[in-house]
């Protein structure tokens, strides 16, 4: 989508790009709801991203500040995006 950094994306461009994956930031005093109220919503009914499922919430610490905090950040998105890497046994 060609987006640098944390920015607000408007509902027409989430729809437009058809993303495969989203990927929340999860603050849940300022965003509670929103994961559920973006899965209920008609409008993005079509969007590949519901359709398959992968729309994945991701504290919120680990996405706004690059700290000791990087290595489990890119854990966690490597397993929200490629689960099956890391099923037991798969080694």
């Amino acid at each position: 989508m060609g987006i640098t950094g944390s920015r607000k994306v408007s509902q027409e461009r989430v729809i437009v790009a058809d993303p495969d994956v989203i990927l929340l930031r999860d603050a849940r005093r300022w965003e509670s709801g929103f994961r559920e109220a973006l899965l209920r919503d008609p409008a993005f009914q079509g969007v590949k991203a519901l359709r398959d499922q992968r729309v994945y919430s991701v504290p919120a610490r680990l996405l706004v500040t690059s700290s000791h905090h990087i290595a489990e950040t890119v854990e966690t998105i490597a397993r929200l995006l490629h689960p099956e890497v890391f099923e037991e046994g798969s080694r």
